[in-house]
């Protein structure tokens, strides 16, 4: 099982927003997912404007609950067929705000995830 990254438009709104992790995957220039092990290059070599860090989906859900206080998460729901689908739930209680997703249903958690991230960073 592996925990999978965030895409190329998320890491644009999370460095944006003041995301400023350093995780051994990143988006050079091109939009292309690119490896970095640090020990064999630091990050400034690569310059701060050549990449958008590419952290995992649970470290940025993680960091906008504990920095942002948007609480994201993805919920599992039954279609009329039975079919299992998703759509994700955002909450800011310090903003007294509630949205429940944008009424579309997805095929993964990680899809829901995905879009809901990209919903509470935009609202920061």
């Amino acid at each position: 099982m592996e925990e999978l990254l965030i895409t190329l438009e998320t890491a644009k709104l999370a460095k944006e927003k003041g995301f400023d992790y350093k995780p051994n995957y990143y988006y050079n220039q091109k939009g292309e997912l690119s490896f970095c092990q640090t020990y064999s290059h630091s990050w400034h070599s690569i310059g701060e404007r050549d990449y958008l860090p590419a952290t995992t989906q649970s470290l940025l859900q993680k960091w906008l609950r504990e920095e942002k206080d948007f609480v994201v998460n993805a919920i599992p729901s039954i279609k009329e067929d039975e079919i299992i689908v998703w759509y994700f739930h955002i909450i800011s209680f310090k903003r007294a705000n509630h949205v429940v997703g944008d009424g579309k249903f997805y095929k993964s958690y990680e899809e829901a995830l995905e879009v809901g991230l990209q919903k509470a960073l935009k609202e920061i």
